[in-house]
């Protein structure tokens, strides 16, 4: 198994540490800027600069950039054995695409995103950096999100159609323009 470092200890990190163990990986450091205890068997301590890759599996995106830009990681990504990929896609270090989602051809999806459960990106679609799709949300071809965007449960971004950078789109509406 090979082994990595995780930062952050709530439910998002539940979930990608499951994942990573699913992938043969196996956990070796667990940092947190205000946990205590331990989180898998690890030992939560504040972030050590190390060799090893290292995942941040914090759900909140400007909290997630924050943290990317303070640690430089060796970032990974984590892809779902039942996430369904287009093999033209190629995720930036750090995304995680969990069981459900799928991507098709020509997507482009950016450093430390969230793809979560179900959540469905179509053709030629753009994926700005730290971006978070909620569980079931679509995102319509050729369409583009933009940086630190929050993306609801549920959803629908029209195709061909910008959201704009660290917009959040509402659980279970549809993004047709821009206000």
């Amino acid at each position: 198994m090979r082994e990595y470092q995780l930062y952050g200890t709530g439910g998002h990190a539940r979930v990608v540490a499951e994942l990573a163990t699913m992938n043969e990986w196996t956990l070796c450091a667990a940092f947190s800027d205000n946990a205590e205890g331990t989180f898998n068997g690890v030992k939560i301590t504040p972030y050590e600069t190390g060799t090893l890759p290292l995942i941040i599996a914090i759900g909140h995106n400007a909290t997630r950039k924050e943290i990317a830009e303070r640690v430089h990681p060796v970032a990974i990504v984590f892809v779902h054995q039942a996430a369904v990929c287009s093999p033209s896609l190629v995720p930036g270090a750090g995304t995680v695409i969990l069981a459900g989602a799928i991507v098709q051809a020509n997507v482009k999806i950016g450093k430390q995103c969230i793809l979560n459960i179900g959540s469905k990106v179509d053709h030629d679609a753009v994926i700005g950096d730290f971006v978070h799709l909620g569980p079931g949300c679509y995102i319509g071809g050729g369409a583009t999100v933009g940086e630190g965007a929050l993306i609801g449960p549920g959803a629908v971004v029209m195709r061909n159609v910008h959201v704009p950078a660290w917009t959040e789109v509402l659980p279970n509406t549809i993004f047709e323009k821009a206000p």
